[in-house]
C-alpha cells in the first residue's frame, strides 16, 4: 500500500494498547511521507533530504493560498523569475536582468536616425503590472565649427514615448559623459506608465567629475515622464535613437553599455 501524503495529527498510544497496522501507517509511515515531501520543498520526496522549491511553467504555478512556498519559473518568457506566495497573492522574489550590451557604438558623421540600443520584449512576459528599467552610458563629442543639435528618442513599438527635439548643445574639444535612465510599468497589459532621467556632463577629460550644475556650466539634463498605450501580449521593441546635427567626424554620440532589466509584476 502506497503511503499517504495527508498528516494526521498525533495521539498517545495508550499502555498495553495493541496498535493497528491503519493506526501505525497514519502516525509513521504517512506521516513520516509528509515530513519528507515538506522538506523536499517541491512534492517530489527527494530521496537524499535536501530542500528543493517547486518549479514548473508560469501555468502550472497553484494558486497563492500557503504562506512561505516558492515557485520558480523553468520555462517560457519568464523563465528563472522566482515568486514567494504571501498567503494571497504570489510576490516576484526580485530584479531579473534581461539584457546587458557591452558593446561600443559610436555614432559619427551622419545625420540619419540611429540606433544605439534595441530589445524585443517578449509577448506576454510583463503581465499587466509588470515593466523594464533601462540604463545606458557613454560620452559626446561637439567639436565642429558650430553648435549643431542633437535628438534623442526613446519608443516602444509603434510608439516615440520620449523625444528631446533638436537640442543646441556648446561645441568643445574635450568629451561630456551622459548616462540616460528610461523605466516604465504597465497599468494593464496595454497600458504603460513611463518615466525618465537624463544627464549630460560638462566637456572634461576626467573620468568621473562632481560639480555645481549651473546654466553656464555647460551641463544639460532633464526629467519626464509619459504613457502609452502598446499592446504587451505581443512582442514589442523597445528602441532607442540618436539624431545629430551635423555630418561631421568631430561630432560624435557613443554608447559604452547599455542594461534592462525586467521589473516584474504582482500576481
Amino acid at each position: 500500500m502506497a503511503a499517504n501524503d495527508t498528516w494526521t495529527a498525533l495521539a498517545d498510544f495508550a499502555t498495553n494498547e495493541v496498535v493497528t497496522a491503519s493506526k501505525l501507517n497514519q502516525q509513521l509511515r504517512d506521516n513520516l511521507n509528509v515530513l519528507q515531501l515538506g522538506l523536499s520543498g517541491d512534492g517530489s520526496g527527494e530521496a537524499e533530504g535536501r530542500h528543493v522549491h517547486k518549479t514548473g511553467t508560469m501555468a502550472a504555478r497553484p494558486a497563492a493560498g500557503n504562506s512561505g512556498r516558492i515557485y520558480f519559473v523553468t520555462s517560457g518568457v519568464q523563465q528563472g523569475v522566482g515568486f514567494i506566495d504571501n498567503g494571497t497573492r504570489w510576490l516576484p522574489l526580485g530584479i531579473q536582468i534581461l539584457d546587458r550590451d557591452t558593446s561600443e557604438q559610436d555614432v559619427v558623421s551622419t545625420v540619419a536616425e540611429t540606433s544605439i540600443y534595441s530589445y524585443s520584449i517578449p509577448a506576454d512576459l510583463l503581465g499587466a503590472t509588470g515593466g523594464v528599467r533601462l540604463t545606458l552610458s557613454g560620452d559626446f563629442l561637439d567639436n565642429t565649427a558650430g553648435i549643431d543639435p542633437v535628438r534623442l528618442r526613446a519608443k516602444l513599438g509603434a510608439t516615440t514615448v520620449f523625444d528631446t527635439s533638436p537640442n543646441n548643445i556648446a561645441v568643445d574639444s574635450n568629451r561630456r559623459k551622459w548616462t540616460w535612465e528610461i523605466w516604465f510599468l504597465n497599468g494593464s497589459t496595454s497600458t504603460q506608465r513611463w518615466g525618465t532621467r537624463f544627464g549630460l556632463g560638462i566637456p572634461n577629460a576626467a573620468v568621473f567629475l562632481v560639480y555645481l550644475v549651473t546654466h553656464a556650466s555647460g551641463a544639460h539634463g532633464g526629467e519626464g515622464n509619459a504613457a502609452s498605450s502598446e499592446d504587451t501580449t505581443a512582442d514589442r521593441t523597445l528602441d532607442i535613437t540618436i539624431t545629430l546635427g551635423e555630418n561631421s567626424a568631430n561630432m560624435s554620440f557613443r554608447k559604452y553599455f547599455a542594461l534592462l532589466e525586467l521589473l516584474p509584476g504582482l500576481s
